[in-house]
């Protein structure tokens, strides 16, 4: 009868218009149209919510291209991420967090608890290029090579040897490595080992042992095989 079709076709209308939104809704998910990030969205650590794709990729490059501290010996040198070798990954994270909406969309339609729009750090780091500036730029311009003792000119002393220091290479890359990736802790104490004083070698033992005989008065020659057998003595 007509007084039971009426709220039967209302209620109907009403089944179509919510499939139709919910039709709409899916298709813009999964067309990939997130107008912002969740509020509690995370990227690799950097609190992102509220915030555009594009806005958080940007903040996200800005923190991890924020420059490292590495100390030697006390002075600190400031080397950009890049130069150690790392780069970040933003469009990845990106897309990552815009498959965590949607499922999270899916899992809020569900009741189920979802991770949102969070992505976890995208990152690269060369080894070889962070290797290659630790020895290049930091060792060679840093280390202080240890001094043997020399024969003093016109006496029969020699001076004392000085001890020096060098880059510990694979301890400092690592120790690097892992600063590269946090977002606020990023000054590195670099490993710098002691190195001792080495012993005299020959030629200085020849000279001083030259000098030796030439204050002794000897007048006679030394052949070269007699001051080696000397110095070995």
């Amino acid at each position: 009868t007509p007084s039971y079709q009426t709220p039967l076709r209302v209620i109907a209308l009403l089944c179509l218009a919510a499939g139709i939104l919910l039709l709409g809704y899916t298709l813009v998910l999964n067309s990939g149209f997130v107008p912002v990030l969740a509020a509690d969205a995370v990227w690799g650590g950097i609190p992102v919510g509220g915030l555009t794709i594009d806005a958080a990729m940007v903040k996200v490059e800005q923190v991890y291209s924020t420059p490292v501290e590495l100390i030697y010996r006390g002075q600190s040198i400031q080397v950009s991420p890049e130069t150690l070798g790392f780069s970040v990954n933003t469009t990845a994270m990106a897309d990552l967090a815009t498959r965590g909406a949607r499922s999270g969309t899916w899992a809020r339609l569900w009741g189920k608890e979802s991770t949102g729009s969070s992505a976890d750090l995208q990152a690269s780091i060369n080894s070889d290029v962070l290797w290659t500036y630790l020895k290049n730029e930091i060792a060679a311009r840093y280390d202080y090579p240890p001094q043997p003792p020399e024969p003093i000119p016109g006496t029969t002393n020699f001076t004392a040897g000085l001890s020096g220091w060098e880059l510990d290479v694979d301890e400092s890359a690592n120790l690097i490595t892992a600063a590269l990736v946090e977002t606020t802790d990023r000054k590195v104490d670099l490993v710098v080992n002691e190195v001792d004083s080495p012993v005299s070698n020959f030629a200085n033992l020849e000279i001083f042992l030259k000098q030796t005989i030439a204050k002794s008065g000897f007048e006679g020659i030394a052949a070269g095989a007699q001051l080696e057998e000397a110095a070995l003595v």
